[in-house]
């Protein structure tokens, strides 16, 4: 921040003037010098035009212009012609009729084009208008123009005295218009060709100045440097050094050299010599215009340098001493001054002097007094104060590169608020402004996109915008790889990636940050996130050598008994029993008063009793269930020591203690389930009559339980066991009729029904289906029973009843699952009886009711195939395109591209067959076809002669589709093939007995090794 300091003098002095009126009593003279032309022409001619000149001295410009335009009308072939336009055209300029002007030089251009060829006096007068033409199409504000006109006046008389002027004159339009980049290659140009001409000096400091503008140093000084020769070559008393022209616009040369020379310093870092320069200014030119701004920059030089006391010296004085005109000067000072007290410590003074400046009314620098006030606020954890300074701050100033600063800030305070939406658009707002800015507009614009960017990541991650945050942290990452914080963004790219469940991302992010950050604060938790990415994609035995690594890593970790628990889960998995009960007991251990502390302790039963170890793993769970009577899981425990026991079929002990468990535990959720087991104890000691008085509570205190109904089957077995059969019905119509509504009522019913139709009892589905349409009321259910009844019609061979039952799912139960089955089963019994129009209209129904469906892929298909069987082959490519397109990722979307493909490939239309056969081969979800393509692939290469192409393809079969051996013994000889084709024998010798190997004994093999005797004639 450097209000009130300067780079450079532009903001000081205007850019020096376009053109100098000397330039005009320099023409005038050259002008009088020409009349010479005229010693053979009429000496009235001659007269008139010295007499112009004398009008024009005296300022009688419309005369003058009247007497020269009367000339030129009467005297056309006088050789005082050009002279005349001439004269007329610095008349023009002189009383800005430019318009004018630019026509009158254009004229003299045209007239003289032909003579100036091989006449250096013509040449003199065309390099004269042209340059003058220039130089009013940019007072008349055409500077595009004017920059055409003085490159051609410069590129066709580069020797003229207005050369340099013409070159010098581009170099500051383009200053003006903003190309300053292109104004300093122009000043460069000049001081390289015109080196002792008279705009030298004034090049050198201009492009100086620009340098210094755009903070380039070392450029500004090596500028200054040339100026400074420039001086020296003048005043030198050396008779043998060649000495530049008079300089142009050199009035105060010396104090803008001395001044940018000392800014040049400062901003090169160079602070003690640009304080040392700053103050041999001030004694050089203490009554310069630019002493109170060497002032203040000496006051900044000094800030760097933390002289803080001459630095405040200096500020005070700005302070005490400014006039009004140099109130701005003050306003900086001011701010600095305040700053200082930032910087020595005293930050209750410095608040108040910001707070001060910042309710100063028209203060010019109360976005930055803002800025630090709010600054200091926020380090002093004053958030709500940081807040509503930085708001302020963005609704006070529109200078981008402060806009920035407040949104980064206020985007701080929003994130330690825990308001990460509102932190994200903050740094958002200041990336979105930063990247509009160049780097000249923006110090440390690189550092300021990567603050913005990461935490911008970090805030979406915190707000769950996971997939944001991973656009933000990878542009992080690509756009700032040499951040010193790139493993923060790598671990919260990770973290990003695990939530988004794309688990192999977050793994391969995590490794990388292990890897490339060995001593990161983040590689303990991205060997936590490691082992869970494994873990959550069922790599058990990875995740628990990563949980393995992460605890020997970190033996302190916090992590310590989750990890444990973990690994033990993936050993568990694995049925790794044995493992798992190792890592559970150590992590019930590391952990005993933590969640999974006690939910190890459990599990540690649970692995005991999978290695068999009965009296191990009822110890567990009791020892459990003393520990934490609270948990709750200690019911499970404790029923799983009655199932142990039951397991052993020791029935006495597990109903002791089952019904133990439901006296301490009366309300449990597991009580049906204990009612149960009991019941199948007594079930299995064949003491049926106390079983069915177990199965009859869970039967009617826990009717909504899925345990029930297998409780009413249960009473049902017994009874029957018990030879009361009647009895047994009875129980199941009972539970029917008392619970109709209930889930398992309907799935009895239900049951009955389906058990019928698949033992191929038709008749009695229809009758259960029947009834149970009769009195059931749920409509998913009634669709589901006329959809079965519908296909037991069909399997009895009634048709018309089946198509009746199935039109009725569609017309009452249209939103129904079973809406668009039924519609398919329609078309597909058509299809069948081959009334194959009837169907075609079945399918098409599909398709227009139920776009979204996956019946709508098999309608199509199946349209495809009625078109196809009606020879219709160009309607058939039309449903299978729209199948494939539409359903790409279902198996009936693969069978119709993989049609669509073969028939091209049947037609010898390679390319084609390829585009479809392309997006088969990634279906690795379906290998079969997969498999298939990615061998029909290197098969069309190969008709078509493109061997390696063909190589690539038949090596992808045998990469990803080994398991599919038709295929992959396919490609295997294809390859083969390609080799020997294109004589790489040892290649194909490989291949071929690879497959002699792999089948020796069917065609593929016996193929393989007719190939290989042909090979070793070719090459033995």
């Amino acid at each position: 921040m450097n209000p009130g300091i300067l780079y450079g003098t532009k903001d000081l002095r205007e850019i020096a003037k376009l053109v100098d009126d000397g330039l005009l009593a320099e023409g005038r003279l050259q002008l009088q010098r020409s009349l010479s032309i005229a010693q053979t022409s009429a000496p009235k001619d001659e007269a008139l035009m010295l007499q112009s000149l004398i009008l024009r001295q005296s300022q009688d410009y419309r005369y003058a212009d009247k007497l020269l335009g009367d000339f030129i009308q009467q005297r056309p072939n006088s050789p005082f012609i050009p002279i005349a336009w001439l004269e007329r055209g610095f008349i023009a300029y002189h009383i800005t009729e430019l318009s004018k002007a630019v026509y009158y030089f254009t004229v003299i251009a045209n007239v003289t084009k032909e003579k100036a060829k091989n006449d250096s006096v013509f040449a003199d007068y065309r390099a004269m208008a042209l340059y003058w033409k220039g130089a009013s199409e940019a007072r008349l504000g055409n500077p595009d123009n004017a920059l055409s006109t003085l490159k051609e006046m410069q590129g066709a008389y580069p020797l003229h005295h207005l050369s340099d002027d013409a070159l010098y004159m581009r170099a500051q339009l383009k200053e003006r218009s903003g190309s300053e980049q292109e104004a300093v290659v122009l000043y460069g140009e000049l001081l390289r060709i015109y080196s002792m001409r008279n705009t030298v000096l004034s090049s050198a400091i201009r492009a100086s100045n620009i340098k210094l503008g755009m903070r380039e140093p070392n450029a500004s000084i090596a500028y200054i440097d040339q100026a400074q020769a420039v001086i020296d070559k003048l005043q030198t008393s050396d008779s043998s050094i060649i000495k530049p022209e008079e300089q142009s616009f050199s009035d105060r040369a010396k104090q803008d050299i001395a001044f940018i020379r000392a800014q040049a310093l400062v901003l090169a870092g160079q602070s003690k010599s640009g304080l040392q320069a700053f103050e041999a200014f001030m004694s050089a030119f203490p009554g310069s215009p630019l002493f109170m701004h060497a002032k203040m920059s000496a006051g900044y030089a000094a800030f760097h340098l933390q002289d803080y006391a001459i630095s405040k010296t200096y500020y005070q004085y700005i302070i005490d001493s400014a006039q009004d005109e140099q109130a701005l000067l003050r306003s900086g000072a001011q701010l600095y001054h305040a700053l200082i007290n930032k910087a020595i410590g005293d930050r209750s003074f410095a608040k108040k002097e910001f707070s001060t400046l910042s309710m100063q009314t028209g203060y010019p620098f109360l976005a930055q007094a803002l800025l630090e006030y709010g600054q200091l606020a926020y380090e002093d954890n004053e958030l709500e104060t940081a807040r509503k300074t930085f708001e302020r701050g963005i609704r006070e100033t529109q200078e981008k590169s402060l806009l920035v600063k407040f949104h980064l800030l206020l985007g701080s305070v929003y994130h330690d608020q825990e308001q990460f939406g509102k932190s994200a658009r903050e740094y958002a707002s200041a990336e979105r402004i930063a990247i509009s800015m160049s780097n000249r507009e923006l110090e440390n614009k690189d550092n300021i996109l990567a603050e913005a960017r990461l935490k911008q990541g970090i805030s979406f991650h915190q707000n769950d915008q996971y997939r944001d945050a991973i656009i933000e942290l990878s542009t992080f990452l690509g756009e700032h790889p040499k951040d010193s914080r790139k493993d923060q963004a790598l671990f919260w790219l990770a973290e990003s990636y695990y939530r988004t469940d794309l688990l192999k991302n977050a793994e391969e992010f995590y490794k990388q940050l292990i890897s490339d950050f060995p001593i990161s604060n983040r590689r303990e938790e991205s060997f936590y996130g490691i082992a869970w990415s494994q873990f959550r994609r069922r790599e058990f035995s990875q995740s628990s050598q990563s949980f393995s690594k992460l605890i020997k890593e970190f033996p302190k970790t916090r992590f310590a008994t989750d990890a444990l628990a973990r690994k033990a889960d993936g050993h568990y998995v694995l049925k790794q029993y044995r493992e798992a009960a190792q890592a559970y007991k150590a992590a019930m251990n590391e952990g005993p008063r933590t969640e999974e502390g006690q939910y190890s302790a459990y599990q540690y039963g649970q692995a005991l009793y999978r290695t068999d170890d009965f009296d191990g793993a009822i110890k567990a769970f009791r020892t459990f269930a003393r520990s934490y009577p609270q948990s709750p899981l200690s019911a499970s425990a404790l029923y799983s020591v009655g199932w142990t026991l039951f397991q052993q079929r020791r029935y006495d002990e597990a109903i002791s203690e089952l019904r133990a468990l439901l006296v301490d535990y009366p309300s449990t959720q597991l009580a049906a389930r204990t009612h149960y087991t009991i019941a199948d104890a007594l079930y299995n000691m064949e003491r049926y009559d106390e079983a069915i008085s177990s199965y009859t509570i869970v039967k009617n205190q826990y009717s909504s339980s899925p345990l029930a109904g297998e409780a009413v089957k249960s009473i049902q077995y017994c009874l029957e066991f018990l030879g009361r059969i009647d009895e047994a019905k009875v129980v199941v119509d009972d539970f029917i009729m008392k619970n109709p509504e209930s889930d398992m009522a309907k799935d009895l019913l239900m049951n009955r029904g389906l058990s019928l139709y698949n033992g191929k009892n038709y008749s009695g589905a229809i009758a259960e289906y029947e009834a149970f349409l009769k009195s059931n009321s749920d409509m998913e259910r009634n669709a589901e029973a006329l959809f079965y009844l519908g296909k037991s019609f069909a399997s009895l061979g009634e048709p018309a009843k089946a198509e009746q039952s199935w039109r009725d799912v569609f017309k009452r139960y249209a939103k129904s699952e079973y809406a668009p089955l039924a519609l398919l089963e329609i078309g597909l019994m058509k299809t069948n009886d081959q009334r194959l129009r009837e169907a075609d209209t079945a399918f098409a129904l599909v398709m227009t009711e139920f776009p979204e469906q996956s019946s709508s892929a098999q309608a199509g298909f199946e349209r495809a195939q009625i078109a196809s069987s009606l020879g219709d082959s160009l309607q058939a490519l039309r449903f299978y395109t729209l199948i494939a397109d539409t359903y790409s990722s279902t198996e009936y979307g693969d069978q119709s591209r993989y049609r669509i493909a073969m028939y091209f490939r049947s037609r010898l239309m390679y390319d084609s067959a390829l585009v479809h056969f392309k997006p088969l081969a990634k279906r690795i979800d379906n290998p079969n076809i997969a498999a298939e393509a990615q061998y029909r692939i290197g098969e069309l290469w190969m008709n078509q002669k493109e061997y390696e192409n063909a190589i690539t393809a038949f090596l992808g079969v045998r990469e990803q589709f080994s398991s599919i051996e038709d295929w992959f013994s396919l490609s295997l000889l294809g390859l083969g093939d390609c080799y020997e084709t294109i004589k790489n024998y040892d290649a194909a010798k490989e291949v071929f007995q690879t497959l002699t190997t792999l089948r020796p004994d069917d065609d593929y093999g016996k193929s393989a090794a007719a190939r290989l005797k042909r090979i070793q004639k070719v090459k033995p």
